[in-house]
């Protein structure tokens, strides 16, 4: 019995050697052995992470010599930010798994007519730029796509690499097909269950049709959790393409005719549907804006505006913010009348011109639709200051198009869709599109257009180019206390250009962000309104100058509503009173304070706890909780 039993173990020892070996021996590999591009050209095995960069990518092979040559650029970064190489990649001794264990995003913009050499490597890469490439057809971007996001390789922990973060085809004169293949073949590779952050890029091509990425983001969010989530982190970056067509609008159902204004639904747009689905609270900041197309082009059509690529080197990154042209950028959209700078002179904020649009007036400026808080925020300030407004708000969920000429079958309006840009992101990586629809007049309506003799409030018209002045504000608008969110500059002048350029305020962590006292308000030659401010931030010389008054980029230091829990992001105290005399308490990071209400104390804020404590509600300090 003893004998049987030491023959078993020696049996199983035995067994556990050869299932050792043999995972030594066979390295773990890409995964099914496709097509050609999934052998490797050397051993005539499927690819493994121990294969050689050398194999795959052959000396003397001009498109592996074009595909080596984007992973040397990728690799002059380093993670230290020391500038030096992270690895070699002539060394004959890199391997798939280095490039995997690297996450490497590479640029290609020279043009390829094979790309076996990328495919080979697709499994591994964690993004993919590919530019200018006039053999690139539909076939070839389903194939490029696929590979990079099925059968993905394994990191040095032995995880699954699940998806790339970015898919970008841009400036390829790629047309409405070749972007339904794109969308169509993510859609067919996409592991939901992952919760994977993909951003596809199509930017500078000729697509008039982004309805099959709307349909898809549509699906997403009426699915489960897991496909919500995705929804939410599955983003479009296609500006500046080259051509202007339009689709139909697809829900017309609620669209009207009365007299000659027509009425359609903000939730007729996709967009809008999509951002109520995905952001209800409307969390992140967005911009959808509206305009009549004429066929004419506007800011977002000319790629010379933007900066629309990001430098392959992270070191040689544009300083320059998002916009070449900052005020020309600013110009290109905005609010009707915006709640916090309306208009100074008596009785010349028109609210009949809220989510309005002249249908026979070529204008350019996207016109944004008020968010619920400055729709209230709106309303309080003409009860509050009748004089400077006239006429009456429509109704806030329908964008109003008066003028339509008699006879008319079909108007076209553009929808422009992007996030807020972030510091030292280009327009492009976070400018979603701008789609033209045409929506047709209803025919029982057709003939009405016009006979009712309804007469159309005169559009504002665009604020001449003068001289910087500084500009006086209703008595609503007084000193405040702000901050900024994003990467700022600050100017010695209204008019932001390079030399007038102070410094740059870098995007920091929520505990370092720079404050400013605003002391007076200006507006440059274009007609943009500026902060004129004095730095007060902890330990600031109090430097002096102008910044951008747009919320996107700053907003109130200090909360100004109360909540019912706040949570402490750096140490703070508690005091009897709301001038911080008599303190009773420290609080550390990460304690969870219950909220009796907030009080406001000259240009701050105190958060009063249930206990009667006061502390601060500036928002570097402390954050609300649910």
């Amino acid at each position: 019995m003893k004998r049987r039993c030491v023959t078993y173990l020696q049996i199983s020892l035995m067994a556990i050697l050869l299932i050792a070996t043999f995972w030594l021996v066979c390295p773990t590999t890409v995964g099914h052995a496709d097509t050609a591009a999934d052998i490797n050209p050397v051993t005539q095995k499927p690819i493994a992470l121990s294969d050689r960069l050398d194999d795959l990518l052959p000396q003397g092979d001009p498109n592996a010599d074009i595909v080596r040559a984007a992973l040397e650029k990728y690799n002059i970064r380093s993670a230290s930010g020391s500038g030096e190489r992270i690895i070699n990649v002539t060394d004959n001794k890199i391997i798939m798994k280095d490039l995997v264990n690297l996450e490497f995003s590479i640029y290609i913009d020279q043009p390829m007519t094979d790309y076996t050499p990328l495919l080979r490597i697709a499994r591994g890469l964690s993004g993919l730029h590919l530019y200018n490439q006039s053999a690139l057809k539909s076939t070839d971007i389903a194939t490029i796509t696929k590979a990079m996001m099925s059968n993905r390789l394994t990191n040095y922990k032995g995880e699954v690499v699940s998806f790339p973060s970015e898919i970008d085809f841009s400036k390829n004169n790629l047309g409405n097909s070749e972007f339904a293949t794109f969308v169509h073949t993510v859609q067919a590779n996409l592991d939901l269950t992952t919760r994977a952050i993909l951003r596809l890029g199509f930017a500078q091509n000729r697509v008039t049709d982004f309805s099959p990425y709307l349909t898809y983001k549509q699906a997403l969010l009426s699915e489960s959790e897991n496909q919500q989530f995705s929804a939410a982190n599955l983003t479009l970056a296609a500006p500046f393409q080259r051509e202007h067509g339009s689709i139909r609008l697809p829900d017309t159902s609620a669209v009207k005719l009365v007299g000659n204004t027509l009425t359609v639904p903000f939730a007729a747009f996709p967009e809008n549907k999509i951002q109520m689905q995905q952001d209800p609270n409307q969390e992140v900041p967005t911009v959808i804006g509206y305009r009549m197309d004429h066929g004419e082009p506007d800011y977002f059509d000319d790629p010379q505006n933007v900066q629309t690529h990001v430098a392959a080197n992270r070191h040689q990154e544009s300083q320059e913010g998002v916009a070449q042209d900052q005020d020309g950028f600013e110009e290109s959209y905005g609010l009707v009348i915006d709640p916090e700078y309306p208009s100074v002179e008596l009785g010349s904020n028109d609210l009949t011109l809220v989510n309005q649009l002249d249908a026979q007036q070529p204008v350019t400026k996207y016109a944004t639709r008020l968010s619920t808080g400055e729709l209230a925020e709106l309303k309080q300030l003409a009860q509050g200051a009748p004089e400077y407004f006239t006429g009456e708000l429509s109704d806030p969920d329908t964008l109003r198009i008066t003028n339509v000429p008699a006879g008319s079958t079909s108007v076209k309006v553009r929808v422009l869709y992007f996030a807020v840009p972030v510091s030292n992101s280009s327009l492009s990586s976070v400018f979603s599109y701008a789609q033209t629809y045409q929506i047709p007049i209803p025919k029982e309506t057709t003939g009405n257009a016009g006979a009712s003799g309804e007469t159309t409030a005169p559009q504002p018209h665009p604020v001449a180019p003068q001289p910087d002045a500084v500009t006086s504000r209703p008595a609503k608008v007084t000193q405040k206390l702000v901050w900024s969110t994003r990467k700022i500059g600050l100017y010695r002048r209204p008019t932001f250009t390079t030399k007038n350029r102070l410094r740059w305020y870098q995007k920091q962590p929520r505990i370092k962000r720079p404050m400013f006292k605003v002391i007076g308000y200006a507006r440059s030659k274009h007609g943009v309104l500026r902060y004129r401010v004095r730095e007060v931030t902890p330990g600031a010389a109090g430097r002096k100058g102008y910044i951008t008054a747009r919320k996107a980029f700053v907003d109130r230091a200090y909360y100004q509503t109360t909540a019912k829990r706040i949570k402490v992001l750096k140490g703070l105290n508690g005091y009897r009173t709301t001038d911080h005399l008599g303190k009773r308490a420290h609080y550390k990071k990460g304690q969870i304070l219950r909220v009796k209400q907030l009080v406001k104390c000259k240009l701050t804020a105190r958060y009063q706890l249930t206990n009667g404590q006061y502390v601060s509600a500036a928002k570097r300090l402390v954050l609300k909780v649910k």
